[in-house]
């Protein structure tokens, strides 16, 4: 583990921390946009109860919506202050939030980063310079959150987000389309490919691939125990035992690509119509996607399949596998400037660290709890969906949960998903092989990554 200091925190957060962070481009109009308005109140010194303002910024409402329901209930339970709540859904929050803190302009209270944005935060520190280490506050307590939840929003050994969702993923497929073929749900990765080619041979390709992007691969990879740093953020992406993870997943990934099991997606058509038209019209029997996908992307855009569907654990690697993989996550931060941390710390436990508010969140926002204790509950262990015809979701992802990867952060990881980006584009298009691919991916982002 890390020493708890770093060179750049005593110095505070620079103009030059924050361009590092965001990127130059139009750095100074959005310091100029971000104005010097606090969204945190002031604690009062009249008569009677004290008044309070916490402020929540996020990049989705449904949080905002989320927090506020837990909100009303939880200050019920403190009659001491009158608490009022200014919870937001503010677009390009990352960049704004980053933009104050290098002009010292307030920010929320809470802050809901995105797992992607993270890596932006930890350069120079400033997770730990501006946000509460969430390690001491939450003591024997982080025992009862499931591993993979924690390891994204830490720095240094400390917690500095408390995670949104579960965000398990399992095998989303259409079994008549299986039934047709006369296969099953394959159990292994090397059971996969027979049964792709029986289904290639009446026209339907397995499983979808975004073909532009590198979140499939990275579910593989992840799933068959790789990683691309480890927890004191070195790229451990080129050791012999990740080189070789790589190629077994993109050896795969090829295999099902000539086999024409695996049908490719632009980035933009992975998350557009064209996906769900082949969902519909039987060109796409599934695809492996973590528990947010389902209300996100089949229900939402495909209504009227429902009942067709069905999930299952996703196919082991042999020898070497967890049940399930991970994609996606927001994690919610504490600011230091808060002038309640303390209160806002009691609001954010509530909410995401208590048994009934995570299974509430199941109920109101369908994201499963990262609590062992919760996901115990048989409101969740006993979780039927008529969409997938009636199955008892509830105990699949139970049973997963425990082998979420654990994964770690690093300042580096923007640049080496660009890279992942170009480079896997490259070789789906046979363009370039396995190796050359590694080897690329390695070279730009030690090229390009100012942290390694």
């Amino acid at each position: 583990m890390m020493s708890n200091s770093h060179p750049h925190q005593s110095k505070g957060m620079t103009r030059r921390s924050f361009l590092r962070a965001v990127g130059t481009a139009g750095a100074s109009a959005v310091l100029a946009a971000c104005g010097g308005t606090s969204t945190t109140g002031a604690p009062g010194t009249g008569a009677g109860k004290e008044p309070i303002t916490i402020s929540l910024w996020t990049h989705d409402n449904l949080y905002a919506k989320f927090f506020t329901a837990r909100g009303e209930e939880w200050k019920q339970t403190k009659p001491e202050y009158d608490i009022t709540f200014n919870f937001q859904q503010v677009p390009d929050v990352f960049t704004k939030v980053l933009a104050n803190l290098a002009a010292q302009i307030e920010v929320p209270d809470l802050l809901g980063i995105e797992q992607g944005a993270f890596p932006q935060f930890m350069q120079d520190g400033i997770i730990a310079e501006k946000f509460v280490n969430l390690t001491p506050r939450l003591g024997d307590e982080i025992n009862d959150l499931v591993p993979g939840s924690l390891t994204k929003y830490t720095y240094q050994g400390n917690l500095y987000g408390i995670e949104s969702g579960l965000c398990a993923s399992v095998l989303y497929y259409q079994p008549a389309l299986l039934e047709k073929a006369g296969v099953d749900v394959p159990q292994t990765w090397e059971d996969a490919i027979p049964v792709g080619e029986a289904l290639a041979k009446q026209g339907t390709s397995f499983l979808a691939l975004d073909g532009g992007s590198w979140g499939i691969f990275t579910e593989l990879f992840w799933q068959h125990k790789g990683s691309f740093f480890d927890k004191d953020s070195n790229m451990v992406f080129n050791t012999p035992e990740n080189r070789q993870i790589s190629l077994e997943v993109l050896d795969f990934l090829r295999t099902g690509l000539e086999k024409n099991f695996l049908k490719p997606f632009s980035s933009s058509d992975f998350w557009a119509p064209p996906i769900y038209a082949s969902y519909k019209d039987g060109s796409v029997a599934g695809i492996v996607m973590p528990d947010w996908y389902s209300e996100a992307e089949l229900k939402a855009s495909l209504p009227d399949m429902a009942g067709q569907w069905r999930i299952a654990k996703m196919p082991l690697w042999k020898n070497n596998s967890l049940s399930t993989s991970t994609w996606g996550g927001t994690g919610f931060a504490i600011s230091k400037s808060s002038r309640n941390v303390d209160l806002v710390w009691d609001l954010l436990h509530y909410t995401y660290v208590t048994k009934e508010s995570q299974i509430k969140r199941y109920e109101e926002l369908k994201y499963f709890p990262t609590m062992k204790s919760a996901l115990q509950d048989p409101r969740i262990k006993g979780v039927t969906d008529e969409f997938y015809g009636g199955q008892q979701i509830g105990k699949v992802f139970v049973e997963i949960a425990p082998d979420v990867p654990e994964w770690y952060q690093s300042p580096a990881r923007g640049p080496l998903l660009d890279a992942l980006n170009v480079e896997l584009n490259h070789f789906y298009g046979n363009q370039i092989t396995a190796e050359q691919t590694i080897d690329a991916v390695v070279a730009s982002t030690k090229r390009n990554a100012q942290y390694l």
